[in-house]
């Protein structure tokens, strides 16, 4: 993905921490390829130095912003379900619908 000037603001660990609520460790187990809690599609840090990292703002902003599409996309269907799955039930009367 190639960045725009204006979004190329860096932010350190504990602005990604409160941009996502995920912990540090969290964040680490997301970058990290060996844990079961690998996110390939996590943002990547950038070195800035041999002890500091930032990541790109605009790419987590992105990255939260996936991961609400994605939950409202399968909340919904899930929610359709259960709501088709009731009216199925007050139809045959199994449910009393008051």
């Amino acid at each position: 993905m190639k960045q725009q000037q204006g979004n190329l603001k860096l932010i350190k660990r504990q602005d990604v921490e409160a941009l996502t609520t995920l912990s540090r460790s969290t964040i680490y187990s997301r970058l990290d390829t060996k844990s079961p809690y690998y996110d390939p599609e996590f943002p990547l840090p950038i070195q800035l130095s041999p002890y500091s990292v930032a990541w790109v703002e605009q790419e987590v902003i992105d990255y939260v912003a996936h991961l609400i599409e994605e939950s409202r996309r399968e909340g919904t269907a899930e929610l359709r379900q259960i709501r088709i799955k009731a009216k199925r039930q007050v139809a045959s009367g199994s449910i009393n619908s008051n």
